[in-house]
């Protein structure tokens, strides 16, 4: 028994483990759909390697991460297709991001979903991201980062995009909820590359490096993609998050001057204090916040700089309240606030005139109060 017992300790824990040389890794996954085909794009991590290594005896690339291509008439149909042409055991295990073209989000990607969290060792908290680029540009972009194409993206974006990024990542279950909420809209950030090529990186090999964008968001209302918002339009869902993004605000130089300001604001508080009309409730909105001056222009002092920084974002707001109203979408996400507290004071068969009440009109954003601390200037005072 002594000597069964020592035996057992020298016995490894995981006899049915892989190799990881045997093992290649879904990372990503894209879906696009096209008269009753779906078409697939995987990005698979091989482990053992980083980057793109080139061996110094055959002179032969090594590459971290390959993109993979497969179609069929559902999507397992096309995951399933894939399968047999890789050399090696195909793990879910690590997926982390999905991208759905619109084609799908106007179409069968409820099924997707469906069938794709079905599986075991798919996660809710993966990020997700709709598109309107060719998903294969997409997934074989060259970016300015050692593991491409997206890899550095699905790590932690909240990590990346806490400077400048106006676009708030989200995860599959927090899209999800959304959807099915009876009031207020879902919002899914869009990926796009930059075509306009307003940032240069150094080019890599005489190639010039894409750019990888989140310019806008996607709108869903009743699990109905409503389509993409401009970025204009979308920044008042900005600031009406509260959140920790910190993002920069362009202000008009001053008359006689051609140097703007530069605002740093974030940490926004948004506070929602709805009243109840006789056919409709009403809002009003309070959005506080701190803010760093980065860029103090001249000709403007302090108050003066506040007070515009203020209007700006109430213009935007507004703007961005208004273009719900016109699509019958509440993009500020507004109405939950009344719907879960006066849920339980109406009756399951009266439900449903409290979801007509909370259909927003013109009127029904009436205030918005901004107000803007300025607590950091740098090393120079503002007047």
């Amino acid at each position: 028994m002594a000597a069964c017992a020592i035996l057992s300790l020298l016995l490894t824990g995981c006899w049915d483990s892989a190799d990881l040389d045997n093992i290649a890794y879904v990372h990503s996954l894209g879906v696009d759909y096209d008269h009753g085909h779906y078409k697939i794009w995987l990005g698979l991590i091989d482990p053992t390697k980083s980057g793109i290594e080139e061996s110094k005896s055959t002179g032969e690339t090594s590459r971290a991460l390959w993109v993979v291509y497969g179609t069929g008439r559902s999507f397992l149909e096309a995951v399933n297709a894939i399968y047999p042409s890789s050399p090696k055991r195909v793990s879910w295990s690590h997926f982390s991001l999905l991208i759905l073209h619109e084609n799908v989000l106007r179409g069968p990607y409820k099924e997707v979903i469906e069938a794709l969290t079905r599986y075991r060792e798919v996660r809710y908290t993966s990020w997700v991201y709709g598109t309107k680029d060719t998903m294969g540009n997409l997934f074989t972009a060259n970016l300015p980062v050692e593991n491409n194409p997206l890899y550095y993206y699905v790590a932690n974006p909240k990590r990346v995009q806490q400077f400048g990024y106006v676009v708030p990542s989200v995860r599959l279950n927090e899209w999800q909820r959304a959807l099915h909420e009876p009031v207020g809209s879902a919002i899914l950030p869009q990926m796009a590359l930059n075509h306009q090529r307003d940032v240069h990186w150094p080019k890599s090999k005489d190639k010039p490096y894409d750019e990888l964008l989140l310019p806008t968001v996607g709108v869903f209302r009743h699990e109905r993609f409503m389509g993409w918002l401009s970025h204009r339009d979308m920044l008042g869902v900005f600031w009406a998050r509260t959140g920790g993004t910190r993002v920069p605000l362009f202000l008009p130089p001053a008359p006689g001057s051609t140097e703007q300001v530069i605002l740093y604001i974030h940490h926004l508080h948004v506070e929602i204090h709805p009243m109840q009309r006789r056919h409709h409730w009403t809002y009003d909105l309070k959005i506080s916040g701190p803010v760093d001056l980065a860029q103090e222009g001249q000709g403007r002092a302090e108050k003066e700089i506040i007070t515009l920084a203020e209007r700006v974002i109430e213009r935007d707001v507004r703007r961005t309240f208004r273009t719900g109203v016109m699509h019958h979408a509440d993009i500020l996400n507004i109405t939950p606030k009344v719907y879960r507290g006066a849920l339980m004071l109406w009756p399951p068969n009266t439900r449903q005139k409290l979801l007509n009440n909370l259909e927003l009109r013109a009127d029904s954003l009436r205030n918005v109060n901004i107000h803007l601390t300025l607590v950091h200037t740098g090393m120079r005072t503002v007047d």
